[in-house]
């Protein structure tokens, strides 16, 4: 009879039941390792989508602002104004707000970033939280056989 002698069937099913339990822990764990995983590379691909977009968004600003340079250039010099204290200052405003704008920009790509590390973060610790939580269900009825292998 072997490892079966002596147990009673209620006993051989909890144990059957323990070896099924560990094994849908154990299964849990790897999932939920390869999920942080797929998670882990969603968040780094959304960052590279975000920059991207913020370097879009740079350029089209500083396009602009040559646009609006331009037409100021061209309205002072078609009203005698060229080189005036207002063309030089409407051209220095339109320098300060590009810049503003340029540096309100990469501030939030910055906290895109910070973002996106804190999400791949939280997504590690998930990850080993399960593979400890599997390991803890695997060993919780080992703690307590009441003498089954005697």
């Amino acid at each position: 009879m072997g490892v079966t002698a002596g147990l009673t069937t209620a006993e051989l099913i909890g144990v059957g039941a323990t070896v099924v339990g560990a094994t849908a822990a154990i299964a849990g764990g790897v999932e939920a390792h390869g999920a942080a995983k797929d998670q882990k590379k969603a968040s780094k691909l959304a960052q590279r989508k975000a920059d991207m977009a913020s370097a879009r968004n740079r350029r089209q600003q500083a396009r602009q602002a040559r646009i609006q340079r331009a037409d100021i250039q061209a309205s002072a010099a078609n009203t005698g104004a060229s080189g005036s204290a207002a063309e030089s200052g409407a051209l220095s405003s339109l320098q300060s707000q590009l810049g503003a704008n340029l540096g309100f920009n990469l501030g939030t790509q910055s906290l895109s970033t910070q973002q996106s590390k804190a999400n791949q973060s939280a997504a590690d610790h998930q990850s080993t939280a399960a593979l400890f939580g599997a390991v803890g269900a695997v060993a919780a009825p080992f703690a307590d056989t009441k003498g089954l292998f005697k």
